[in-house]
């Protein structure tokens, strides 16, 4: 786990527009940006932005999200 992944504590919106963008929901980035939802995930490399101009999750957003979602029951 990276640093910044370590140390980043996610607001319960950024989780959630993580949790939309690994279902692979389509989340255009300037209205996520009137939203202010993206800033902290995308300058910390959590999100990324398509040439399509749709939000994408990187790695370490995935890496981010597997930390803070709770554990299915067994």
């Amino acid at each position: 786990m990276s640093d910044t992944t370590a140390t980043f504590v996610p607001t319960q919106s950024e989780l959630d527009l993580l949790i939309v963008l690994d279902a692979g929901a389509p989340v255009p980035f300037p209205e996520d940006i009137k939203l202010d939802l993206s800033e902290r995930l995308y300058e910390n490399g959590f999100i990324t932005v398509g040439v399509n101009g749709m939000l994408a999750l990187s790695d370490r957003g995935r890496e981010l999200l597997s930390h803070h979602q709770p554990a299915h029951a067994a």
